[in-house]
């Protein structure tokens, strides 16, 4: 079945959606509650609470699902535009979906969840930073989603340094352009407290990240410990393939896809800062780790390791995902 997906068919994509939503019916006609710590920002204490408060569980579970759905195929859709994947295929798509099945807490209809095609949209400006000799309203466009992305989510702090490390690696330095991009992060915050200075709600300190942290070790259940196993060893063959691939790649893909691996290394903090915060890290882990594991099914003929390894990460998220529901995992 790998082989299909590897094809240029137009029967992709509904089949991918069929695929997705066999994996997350359970969680959408039986949503479990999120009963974990909220991380601070406007998307989690405004329309999150609003949402689960008035919105049938089952319905805003799957509006959540339908979100990763077109998640997954905007970021299959921005990696072919860069150069990055071929097109016609939907193997980062189906990476994303198959990443985030092995982990049920990422069903959770969370601000991880609804934040990640945002991740997704500060990648893609990132990544239009290369050649462009009047680049300054690509770095403002980039200052804004990421400021934008800190308000509504307090993890998304992670990924700011990501837009400085992009600057300095894909343009020669120049300090003005640095400091639009710092300023421009600063600007939804202006808004903001702007809008509560006027209407009387100032309380700058909600804006402000809390930075304790916690490394807790996952339930020790056999079902958790063996989806992050087939995941770990999943993307370590597809690093392996692209590894083994950047040098007949262009420049240009190649930094991009060096842009990528710094966004998946600043997906990792958020594991234990701050606390609580693990299924949201794994959801935004799923865009980078997707990415590069995609490169796992990257050979041309249909080999058995392959199909193999479809097979094994199917049984693996179907396992995973009876255990979540029956209280196991």
């Amino acid at each position: 079945m790998i082989g299909f997906f590897k094809e240029r068919s137009s029967f992709q994509v509904p089949v991918l959606i069929l695929l997705t939503f066999l994996l997350k019916a359970p969680f959408v006609f039986r949503p479990h509650p999120n009963t974990g710590p909220l991380a601070g920002g406007l998307l989690n204490h405004g329309f999150l609470a609003t949402a689960h408060t008035h919105l049938h569980p089952t319905f805003f579970a799957l509006v959540a699902v339908l979100w990763l759905v077109g998640t997954a195929f905007y970021a299959n859709y921005v990696l072919a535009t860069q150069k990055m994947t071929p097109r016609g295929t939907i193997m980062v798509a189906l990476s994303i979906i198959l990443f985030l099945s092995l982990f049920p807490a990422t069903h959770q209809p969370g601000a991880a969840v609804f934040m990640l095609p945002v991740l997704v949209l500060l990648f893609q400006q990132v990544t239009r930073l290369y050649g462009m000799l009047h680049a300054k309203a690509v770095i403002v466009n980039i200052g804004l989603i990421a400021g934008t992305g800190y308000l509504l989510y307090h993890p998304f702090l992670w990924f700011l340094p990501c837009c400085f490390l992009a600057l300095g690696s894909l343009r020669a330095f120049k300090a003005n352009e640095w400091l639009l991009l710092l300023a421009s992060m600063f600007v939804p915050l202006y808004f903001i407290l702007g809008y509560e200075f006027l209407t009387n709600q100032w309380q700058p300190s909600h804006h402000l990240p809390q930075w304790w942290g916690s490394f807790k070790r996952p339930p020790a259940t056999t079902l958790w410990y063996v989806g992050g196993a087939m995941a770990l060893v999943w993307v370590l063959a597809g690093l392996a393939v692209w590894q083994a691939q950047t040098r007949r790649m262009l420049i240009q893909s190649r930094k991009n896809w060096y842009q990528m691996l710094t966004f998946g290394i600043f997906c990792l903090p958020a594991f234990w800062t701050p606390i609580g915060t693990t299924a949201d890290a794994l959801t935004f882990l799923a865009f980078p780790a997707g990415a590069f594991a995609a490169h796992a099914f990257a050979q041309k003929e249909r080999s058995l390791a392959s199909v193999l390894l479809f097979w094994l990460l199917i049984i693996t998220a179907t396992a995973a995902i009876w255990g979540w529901n029956n209280g196991r995992i």
